[in-house]
């Protein structure tokens, strides 16, 4: 009886974390597509729940100079979004919800006073330069689950940046104050019983801190060494097979300088590898630098790379002074298809006024677009136009409008809004209306209520 208890116990504590972490909306939505024809009220809930259940690190101390540490962390997370790695409560033969429960070890280490050595693995190679004004596609967004769906809604973006390929071998991260050093290596010899060739896995790499060499300067420095023979992967049956295509040797080394002072300000990133692919002769060289120069209110930022035998360079000079921000851009200089463009915005106490422009000098597309924003203390107004078109293609143009009116005052604890805007294939996210073509958008009025 007692064990019993002690089990609803637990399961009514479990219950309390959980929905102490709940958040979520419902909506109702009226709406008219000019261009399908739909029309009429939609219901819709979105909900999560990502609390981490158990967070805790446990320290022991010996003599009071050496400690040994570990972090670890267990989450329960819900969503209603379903996944290979979650389990799911089926409804009508489908998911209405997956719910899983996430264990990680952060880390488990000894330490001292300002030392560490981490025995969960080594890090990550050094990738100081990164563009400031160049995203590229990076990955479809994952879940609640880390599973990744095959959907254009969820794509994220990065920065457009050079690393050298990494291979995380088992080992140890070592740091002493901000300096880190890691090492790591394991393989093994072929075997005629299982048929498993030769492999060998290994990882050694440094980063500094920033090191201040003059008044204002600093300067910072890495370098890694990388490679693995004979990588295991799982193929569709989910056995173990050796993928030679993973297969690589790779070294690199990164290096940034900055400077600051009372009105200027300077950084300069580079960073440079080689790889070879196992089985080839040649390493292959990449490269990156960026640059950002600020001398107020003037900030300029530039990026070139060098990956695969193509260049790459973009730079912006923007600046802002009382409310007026702007900026002039040109991306893939190097290329015959260059992309220049321009953005300015005006913001004021309630209003704010927004403008841009672009255009490919090869191809001859261009779009013009602006936009302004009225926040009144009871409600949010906003409209835009955007026209586009690619000079001497017949019927290239477009244009489209999108204007709305929120408000989460009117009602407290609801959200209400009317708004008119541009219709989006949702396999490939283009949208598809086109004023000039007589495809007028959408209208929607909608009350969202969250929690």
């Amino acid at each position: 009886m007692k064990k019993i208890l002690s089990i609803a116990l637990v399961a009514l504590l479990a219950a309390s974390t959980v929905f102490a972490g709940l958040s979520g909306k419902a909506t109702l939505s009226l709406g008219y597509n000019t261009e399908s024809g739909s029309y009429g009220f939609s219901n819709g809930k979105e909900f999560g729940v990502d609390f981490d259940v158990a967070s805790e690190t446990v320290e022991s101390v010996a003599e009071g100079e050496v400690f040994a540490g570990v972090k670890a962390t267990l989450s329960l997370k819900a969503t209603d979004i379903m996944g290979a790695n979650g389990a799911a409560f089926v409804k009508d033969g489908a998911a209405d919800v997956g719910l899983g429960f996430i264990l990680s070890l952060k880390e488990a280490y000894v330490a001292g006073q300002d030392w560490k050595v981490s025995i969960t693995g080594t890090q990550n190679g050094p990738d100081f330069a990164k563009s400031a004004i160049d995203y590229v596609f990076d990955a479809y967004g994952k879940d609640a689950f880390g599973n990744q769906p095959e959907a254009w809604w969820n794509e994220n973006y990065k920065q457009k940046s050079y690393a050298v390929s990494v291979n995380k071998a088992p080992g140890f991260t070592a740091t002493y104050k901000d300096w880190k050093v890691a090492a790591g290596f394991n393989g093994g010899k072929a075997s005629s019983t299982t048929g498993a060739p030769d492999f060998f896995n290994y990882h050694v790499s440094a980063i500094t801190p920033a090191i201040a060499v003059a008044e204002g300067l600093t300067v910072k420095a890495g370098a890694v060494a990388s490679g693995i023979k004979n990588a295991t992967t799982k193929n569709a049956a989910g056995n173990k097979v050796y993928d030679e295509t993973k297969n690589f040797d790779a070294f690199g080394a990164s290096a940034q300088v900055a400077y600051a002072a009372d009105a200027f300000s300077a950084d300069v990133a580079a960073d440079f590898g080689m790889k070879k692919v196992v089985g080839t002769d040649d390493f292959k060289p990449g490269f990156d630098v960026a640059a950002n120069v600020a001398f107020a209110p003037v900030v300029v930022d530039a990026y070139f790379s060098r990956v695969n035998e193509k260049n790459y360079l973009s730079a912006q000079v923007a600046a802002e002074y009382e409310g007026i921000s702007g900026d002039v851009y040109a991306q893939n200089i190097l290329a015959e298809d260059i992309c220049l463009g321009a953005d300015a915005e005006y913001a004021t106490d309630a209003i704010t006024v927004g403008a841009g422009f672009w255009m490919t000098t090869e191809s001859k597309k261009m779009e013009v677009s602006g936009n302004v924003e009225y926040a009144a203390e009871k409600f949010t107004a906003k409209a835009g136009a955007t026209f586009g078109t690619q000079i001497d293609v017949e019927d290239s143009s477009y244009l489209r409008l999108n204007a709305s009116v929120e408000s989460s005052t009117i009602i407290p604890g609801a959200t209400i809004s009317l708004a008119y805007g541009p219709n989006t294939n949702s396999a490939t996210g283009d949208k598809t209306t086109n004023l000039l073509d007589e495809k007028y958008g959408s209208v929607t009025a909608k009350c969202t209520i969250a929690f």
